[in-house]
């Protein structure tokens, strides 16, 4: 091939390329998506968290999603804030578009029970283990600070990933907010 089909063949290259690309991905870096329940889906957006990056360096080709989930039905000396979400980073992904469990919502019901430390009545469906081993004995989260939109807190415990492999996490600190209630 000489150097002037290359040169034509260049243009139907970059368009072919420009045409594969898929949609942009819904979730930004630092997003955080939790679940749908009542035909709503609440969402969580990192604002500042210092743990991530340290904790999760090495794992990354085993996040398509890091999920968390205190399945404790009761509230202990740390109050469970957030039963579960699931953290992207902008990275080539398998998963497209929200990923979502039914489970109990986090509106302003529950995190006002939260926040004045009154119990929330679980049912069987909230029972929901997103990564085979997960529990309230491996992962745990307290509440420090509730403002508004804000919630920062920190966590400790077992994280596993999609692939089985486990990270030990000592001191994770994690400051959110709840941008928006999506209906659907």
């Amino acid at each position: 091939m000489n150097f002037r089909s290359i040169f034509l063949l260049f243009p139907v290259l970059v368009i072919f390329l420009f045409g594969c690309q898929t949609g942009e991905d819904p979730l930004s870096k630092g997003d955080f998506i939790s679940f749908r329940s009542a035909g709503k889906a609440y969402l969580f957006q990192e604002i500042e968290n210092t743990s991530w990056n340290k904790y999760f360096r090495g794992e990354r080709q085993d996040q398509i999603g890091i999920a968390f989930q205190n399945q404790d039905q009761s509230f202990l000396a740390g109050i469970n804030i957030i039963d579960s979400f699931i953290w992207r980073e902008a990275l080539p992904m398998e998963v497209s578009g929200p990923i979502t469990h039914p489970m109990t919502p986090i509106g302003d019901f529950q995190l006002r029970d939260l926040k004045n430390q009154v119990p929330v009545t679980y049912g069987p469906e909230d029972d929901v283990n997103f990564v085979g081993t997960t529990t309230a004995d491996q992962i745990q989260f307290t509440l420090e600070k509730y403002e508004g939109e804000i919630l920062e807190g920190r966590f400790s415990g077992t994280l596993y990933t999609r692939t089985g492999r486990s990270m030990k996490i000592e001191s994770g600190k994690f400051r959110v907010r709840i941008p928006a209630v999506v209906n659907e």
